[in-house]
């Protein structure tokens, strides 16, 4: 028995929030999927204007032309925009960032390709959750597109590209910044409502639960030392399998992540060891969740709470 076109039209639009976050996550997965092809598109030499060049020979001149048109944005946003000190302030916030970020993590320009690409993902999310804006989802954005923003880095070591020196853990931090910089462009001098939708504790939600566990197992395979960071020796892929071991490691060539490294162009950067790529994510996070002024009250309840409990009136 066939299914009419109406019938799928009318499905499609009673769902639709679900499709598109469908759509959306899955134009994530097609991008990490293409995420060795991607990069070799940037850094293949080819003849460009007069002379042999790679696209990210041109990143500076790119990411100037980027920034132009979403300042264009943010200018446009601002004409009829509310709380616009704050979200001024929140941008100069975002700038610092960046200036830490291509000063230690990274030395190349290019690395503005993850921050657009995130952004994006991020921008479209918010766009079809929020339509009004009133809800004012920084948060559950954030740690909705987490996994994503570290998955795309890890398939990349692990399945896409296996003779990268290690678990790029730079890039998913500059993944995760880019979520935040969509965030800030799509809630920019935007107002929520008073009141959040639920008052549920945080570790009662689901998805502080998934994050829980992930990171229990994680901790586990660390433990009992499927994960490690750094190998003995050289190696072809960031594994070792034998008659007697199975080990996951964070790098295939020793002493890379949690050092700083020669960069190919000029100077050095520092390589995030896991650890330091999640206490920094989450510091990260929370302070641009302060952009909801509710987060902000939230955080005074609970520091509230616990002086309570710690100071009780006598």
């Amino acid at each position: 028995m066939g299914v009419s076109i109406k019938t799928v039209l009318s499905y499609l639009k009673k769902h639709k929030t679900g499709f598109l976050t469908f759509l959306i996550y899955a134009y994530g997965a097609f991008i990490s999927y293409n995420h060795g092809p991607i990069s070799k598109f940037v850094t293949k030499k080819r003849h460009i204007f007069n002379g042999v060049h790679e696209i990210r020979d041109f990143s500076v001149e790119l990411s100037l032309i980027a920034l132009f048109f979403l300042l264009l944005y943010v200018t446009w946003r601002f004409q009829k925009g509310k709380r616009k000190l704050e979200t001024l302030f929140y941008f100069f916030l975002f700038s610092l960032l960046m200036v830490f970020i291509y000063s230690v993590l990274s030395l190349h320009p290019v690395e503005f390709v993850h921050f657009l690409h995130y952004a994006s993902l991020s921008f479209l999310l918010a766009l079809v959750w929020d339509k009004n804006r009133k809800r004012f989802l920084l948060a559950k954005i954030m740690v909705a597109l987490f996994p994503v923003a570290f998955l795309d880095e890890a398939a990349y070591q692990y399945f896409i590209n296996v003779h990268q020196k290690y678990m790029d853990f730079g890039d998913a931090y500059f993944n995760f910044v880019g979520v935040i910089l969509g965030l800030l462009l799509y809630y920019c001098f935007a107002e929520p409502k008073n009141e959040y939708e639920t008052k549920k504790p945080i570790y009662l939600t689901l998805s502080f639960k998934i994050y829980f566990v992930t990171v229990f197992i994680v901790t586990v395979l660390f433990a009992v030392g499927i994960f490690q960071i750094t190998p003995p020796r050289d190696l072809p892929a960031p594994y070792l399998i034998d008659s007697q071991h199975f080990v996951i490691y964070m790098e295939r060539i020793p002493l890379k992540v949690g050092h700083w490294n020669k960069h190919f162009i000029h100077g050095y950067y520092y390589a995030l060891t896991p650890l330091q790529f999640l206490l920094i994510t989450l510091f990260t996070g929370i302070l641009f969740s302060t952009y909801d002024p509710r987060y902000r009250q939230r955080l005074k309840e609970l520091f509230k709470i616990k002086k309570a409990e710690i100071n009780p009136p006598s």
